[in-house]
């Protein structure tokens, strides 16, 4: 629902920033997901610019955030 949200509401060759957490522990917040996952989804509707592990984490979710910069597909 998420990604189909945010590709309604970009334009084509609109960009989306986000933060997301890879985690296996049930349950949440924050809720986790894995990187192959977020593909997974988002490429219906996106190009990956960039995939990035994100730095100046809290300690307890070092290690287990990524940044992706993402382009709308102009479809």
């Amino acid at each position: 629902n998420y990604v189909n949200a945010v590709a309604s509401l970009l334009k084509p060759d609109g960009r989306l920033l986000g933060l997301f957490w890879l985690h296996p522990r049930p349950g949440g917040p924050p809720y986790g997901t894995s990187l192959e996952i977020l593909q997974q989804l988002f490429e219906t509707h996106f190009t990956f610019i960039e995939t990035v592990d994100a730095r100046h984490s809290i300690p307890d979710r070092d290690g287990e955030e990524v940044i992706l910069w993402l382009k709308k597909k102009a479809i």
